[in-house]
C-alpha cells in the first residue's frame, strides 16, 4: 500500500502524510524486529518523511540519557579473539 500511494502521489500530499504518520507513530522495537524488516525495501521519500515525523513528535532525551553517553564503549570495535 505504501509503494502505491508514493508512486501515485506528489510530495506534501495528504496519503503520504498518512502513510508516514502510521508507521512513525505505531514502530517500535521489539524482539522479533518486525519493524525494522518492515522498512527494508521503503523509499527514500517515504523513509525521510517517517524520520521527519518522528523526529517532531518524540520526546527529546536529556545528555545522560543517550546511548552514546550511557555506554560509549559499546561502539568500541574489538578483534574476534579479544574481550
Amino acid at each position: 500500500m505504501v509503494k502505491t500511494i508514493y508512486d501515485g502521489t506528489s510530495e506534501g500530499s495528504l496519503g503520504r502524510r498518512l502513510m508516514s504518520d502510521m508507521y512513525a507513530y505505531a514502530a517500535y522495537a521489539d524482539k522479533k524486529d518486525a519493524w525494522h524488516t518492515a522498512f527494508e525495501g521503503c523509499s527514500v521519500d517515504f523513509l525521510v518523511d517517517i524520520l521527519k515525523t518522528m523526529t517532531k513528535t518524540r520526546d527529546r532525551l536529556s545528555m545522560t540519557q543517550r546511548p552514546w553517553i550511557i555506554s560509549e564503549t559499546a561502539y568500541h570495535e574489538r578483534e574476534p579473539n579479544q574481550t
